[in-house]
C-alpha cells in the first residue's frame, strides 16, 4: 500500500474515532457532542448519552438518531436565543456607544459652558460694579439655573427669567450710575423701578434678544441630547428584542441542530444563516426609513447648533459683551430714563450731598484682573461634533444590512459558501435563494422562518418606529417655531423703541439691510443655499463639513419651506427631511393594521 492510502485509513479512523463516520452518514459516538454540549451549557446541564439515541421524540432536531435529549434540546434553544441577542449587541454596541458617550460629553460640554458663563458674569460686575454686584448674584445664579432646567428637560422659562435680571439691574443702574443723586430711594420706589423695566425700556431690545438668544441655544442643545438618547434607546430595545417561538426555532436548527448530530465544527452555509436572520429581524427591517430619517434629522440638529444664532458656545461667550452693550445703552439715554422713573415712580429727586458714585467716569473700564478660565478640552466642541456626525451619518441602511453582518462574524458567523456547510438538515450544499428584505418579502417567501404567530415581534418594532418617528416631528416642530419666532421679533422690533427713533434715509448704510431679511436667512439650515458637493464651513468655525451623499440641500430646503407655512402646515404625507416619511400616527395606525390582519389569520 502507498502512502497515499495509509492517509486515507488513517483519515477515516480518525473521522471513526470522533464519532462522525461521513462516508456510511452514521452517528456511531457521542463523545464530541458531549464535550460541546459542556462547553455550551456548563452548569445545570442535562446528562448527555454516551451513545446515540432515537432521535424521533426531539421538537425541533429530529433525526434517526441523535446524541440530543429532549432537555439537552430545550437548553440548547435558549442558548440559540441568547446567542442571537448578543450577536446583536455586539454588533450594535460601537454604534451605541458612540451615541451614548456623545450625549454624555456633550451634555457635559453644555453645563461646563453654563458653569463658565455663570463665574465670567458674576466676576464682570464684581469688577465693574462692586457697589452693587452682590445684590445681583442671587439674579445671576436664578438665571443659569434656569438654562441649566431647561437644558436637562425641566419646567423653565428662559426668557422670563433673563427680563427678571434686567429688572433687578435697572433697578440697581439706576440708583448707582444714572441718577447717583438720588441712590437713598425707598424699597417701594426701588422695586417700582424694577418692575418698570419693561415699560422704560432703558436697555432698549436687549432682553428680548438676549432672553429668545439663550433659550433657542439651549432648546437646540436639549433637543439634540434627547434625540440622542432616544436614539441609543432603540438600539438597546432593538438588541434585546423578544425573540418568537418561529425564530427561536429556525436559530436552534441552524446554530445547534447539527452539534447533536456530532457535527460540533461545521458552519451553517452563508445563504441559509442570511435567511435565518432577515426571517428573525423581518419586523424590524422596516424600521430602517425610519432610522435613516432620525440620521438626517440629529445631523440637521447638529448643523443648527454651529450655526451663529443657536449656537451655545457663542450665546456664553458673548453675554458679557451684550450686558456691556446693554448698560451703555441705558447710560447714554439717562435723561429719559430719570423723567419717565419719575413720572411713573414718583421718586424724590436730589435728598442730599451727591454721593461719591456721581463724580465717576461713566466710561466702562476693563476688568482689572482675570476673569474665569474658560472650557478648554483637548477636542474643541465643534470638532466632536463633526466627528459623531461623521459616524452617524455611516449607519444608514442600519437594519437593512444587520442579517449579513451578523453571519459574517461572532457568535452567528457562517460559513463562506453554500458548499460542505450545514443546511439545516446535514452537511451539504445550501441550494436556497437569498430572500428580499422586508415584512412582505420574508412571509411570502423565507424558507426557513416561518411567518404565523409573530404578532408580538411587530408590536416592538412599531414601538421603535414610533420613537425615532417623534425625533422628526421635534425637529420640524422646532423648525415651525423658528418661523413663527421671526415674525414675532419682527413685531416687537417694528413696534419698539425708546426716545427719539433715528430716522434713515436710503443711502445711509446702517440702514442698509432690514433686520428681518437678516433673521429669515438664519432659520435656513447652515449652507443650505450651497452647492451639495461642495464642502461646507460651518459659521463661527474654522471646520468643515462635509455633505453627506444619503441627504441633500432640497431636503432641507423643504422642511424650511414647509416650517415657514406656518404652525398648522405639517400635514402627514408631506416630506420630512429624510425622505418622505410619514407622521406617528399614520405608522401606528398602519401597522397595528397589518398586525391584526396577521393575528386574524393565524385564528382561522
Amino acid at each position: 500500500m502507498d502512502r497515499y492510502g495509509i492517509y486515507l485509513l488513517t483519515l477515516l479512523g480518525f473521522l471513526h474515532i470522533s464519532g462522525i463516520d461521513e462516508v456510511l452518514g452514521e452517528l456511531t459516538s457521542c463523545e464530541y457532542t458531549g464535550t460541546a454540549y459542556n462547553r455550551i451549557q456548563p452548569r445545570d446541564g442535562a446528562e448527555v448519552p454516551t451513545q446515540p439515541i432515537d432521535g424521533t421524540s426531539l421538537k425541533i432536531c429530529q433525526s434517526a438518531t441523535t446524541c440530543c435529549t429532549r432537555r439537552m434540546e430545550q437548553q440548547l434553544l435558549e442558548r440559540a436565543t441568547m446567542d442571537f441577542n448578543s450577536a446583536l449587541q455586539n454588533e450594535l454596541s460601537n454604534l451605541e456607544y458612540s451615541m451614548s458617550s456623545s450625549a454624555l460629553d456633550f451634555h457635559g460640554e453644555y453645563s461646563e459652558l453654563l458653569r463658565y458663563g455663570e463665574e465670567r458674569i458674576k466676576q464682570y460686575f464684581g469688577t465693574m460694579f462692586s457697589n452693587f454686584a452682590g445684590f445681583l448674584e442671587d439674579d445671576i445664579q436664578q438665571l443659569f439655573d434656569t438654562l441649566r432646567d431647561h437644558l436637562r428637560g425641566r419646567p423653565a422659562n428662559v426668557p422670563l427669567s433673563v427680563e427678571l435680571f434686567f429688572n433687578e439691574l435697572f433697578a440697581l443702574l439706576y440708583q448707582d450710575q444714572i441718577n447717583p443723586r438720588n441712590r437713598r430711594v425707598s424699597g417701594f420706589s426701588s422695586r417700582c423701578i424694577a418692575g418698570q423695566q419693561q415699560t422704560i425700556r432703558p436697555f432698549g431690545n436687549a432682553p428680548l434678544e438676549m432672553g429668545n438668544k439663550l433659550y433657542q441655544s439651549v432648546e437646540l442643545a436639549r433637543l439634540l441630547l434627547n434625540s440622542l438618547h432616544l436614539g441609543v434607546e432603540v438600539l438597546n430595545s432593538t438588541h434585546h428584542m423578544q425573540v418568537g417561538k418561529k425564530c427561536g426555532r429556525a436559530l436552534l436548527e441552524m446554530s445547534y441542530c447539527g452539534t447533536c448530530l456530532g457535527y460540533t465544527t461545521v458552519k451553517p452555509c452563508n445563504s441559509y444563516c442570511i435567511n435565518v436572520m432577515k426571517g428573525c429581524l423581518a419586523n424590524f427591517v422596516d424600521i430602517d426609513p425610519h432610522w435613516n430619517e432620525y440620521v438626517t434629522s440629529v445631523i440637521n440638529l447638529v448643523r443648527w447648533s454651529m450655526a451663529g444664532d443657536y449656537d451655545l458656545q457663542l450665546a456664553i461667550h458673548s453675554l458679557d459683551a451684550n450686558i456691556i452693550d446693554a448698560i451703555s445703552t441705558a447710560k447714554d439715554d439717562s435723561e429719559r430714563i430719570i423723567e419717565e422713573v419719575n413720572n411713573l415712580c414718583r421718586t424724590l429727586g436730589d435728598r442730599g450731598r451727591p454721593s461719591p458714585a456721581q463724580n465717576r467716569d461713566f466710561a466702562i473700564q476693563q476688568p482689572s484682573h482675570s476673569i474665569p478660565m474658560a472650557p478648554n478640552p483637548s477636542m474643541p466642541l465643534d470638532e466632536r461634533l463633526l466627528a459623531f456626525v461623521d459616524s452617524l451619518d455611516s449607519s444608514r441602511m442600519l437594519y437593512s444590512s444587520l442579517s449579513r453582518g451578523l453571519c459574517s462574524e461572532g457568535l452567528m458567523a457562517a460559513a463562506r459558501s453554500n458548499d460542505g456547510c450545514w443546511n439545516g438538515d446535514e452537511v451539504d450544499r445550501y441550494s436556497e435563494a437569498i430572500v428580499d428584505d422586508g415584512l412582505v418579502a420574508q412571509r411570502a417567501s423565507n424558507p426557513e422562518v416561518s411567518w404565523n404567530g409573530r404578532e408580538l415581534e411587530l408590536l416592538q418594532a412599531m414601538s421603535l418606529m414610533d420613537k425615532l418617528q417623534h425625533v422628526v416631528q421635534s425637529q420640524e416642530t422646532w423648525a415651525r417655531n423658528q418661523a413663527d419666532f421671526i415674525l414675532s421679533m419682527d413685531q416687537d422690533f417694528s413696534g419698539s423703541g425708546s426716545g427719539d427713533e433715528m430716522e434713515c434715509s436710503g443711502d445711509d448704510e446702517e440702514c442698509e439691510g432690514s433686520g428681518s431679511d437678516e433673521m429669515t436667512m438664519s432659520t435656513m439650515p447652515p449652507d443650505s443655499n450651497e452647492d451639495s458637493g461642495e464642502a461646507r464651513t460651518t459659521p463661527d468655525s474654522d471646520f468643515t463639513f462635509e455633505p453627506s451623499k444619503h441627504d441633500s440641500d432640497e431636503d432641507n430646503e423643504a422642511m424650511v419651506t414647509k416650517a415657514t407655512k406656518g404652525k398648522g402646515s405639517g400635514n402627514i404625507g408631506e416630506k420630512n427631511p429624510g425622505g418622505g416619511a410619514t407622521q406617528t400616527s399614520t405608522v401606528s395606525a398602519s401597522l397595528i393594521t397589518i398586525a391584526f390582519l396577521l393575528s386574524w389569520q393565524h385564528l382561522l
